[in-house]
């Protein structure tokens, strides 16, 4: 039994099958899309998607034109899918190599810019996080006061 008077399900007016930017469809209603359906939803909300980033653009752009899109790409799971997402409306995707990464993680990142033919920009931070942390501390709220530009 639900504290609630209605669920989510019971108040989802939208269509599964066209989402939305209004209502968030619940994960039980997605639940009872056939393959075929949540495959179709899928391309759906990349499309919108792409529509909100354009949307984004034009009203945050003050009519300047881009030198180039880019992406941010960790080498995680969100960011993964973002940067797939992606990939056809961007130039670059960028990769910060903060020194405490895992290695199987870039290289992940440098052959899935390979496969997908997207140029990558990787750089690595021109301090180490062990000397940044021998150096002031942990980060963190308490080392806040001692951050200061090198």
């Amino acid at each position: 039994m639900s504290d609630f008077l209605f669920d989510d399900e019971q108040l989802f007016t939208g269509d599964p099958l066209n989402p939305d930017l209004k209502q968030v469809c619940p994960p039980s209603v997605i639940s009872e899309l056939n393959p075929s359906e949540r495959i179709d939803r899928v391309g759906k909300l990349v499309d919108q998607a792409n529509e909100i980033v354009d949307m984004a653009w034009e009203k945050e752009s003050g009519g300047r034109m881009r030198a180039a899109w880019c992406v941010l790409f960790s080498g995680g799971n969100d960011s993964t899918v973002l940067a797939h997402m992606m990939r056809g409306r961007v130039d670059h995707a960028v990769h910060a190599n903060t020194t405490i990464g895992v290695e199987e993680t870039r290289q992940f990142v440098r052959d899935t810019c390979k496969n997908w033919n997207l140029n990558l920009i990787e750089r690595v931070a021109p301090i180490s996080y062990r000397e940044l942390v021998i150096d002031r501390g942990f980060p963190g709220p308490a080392m806040h006061y001692k951050v200061v530009a090198p």
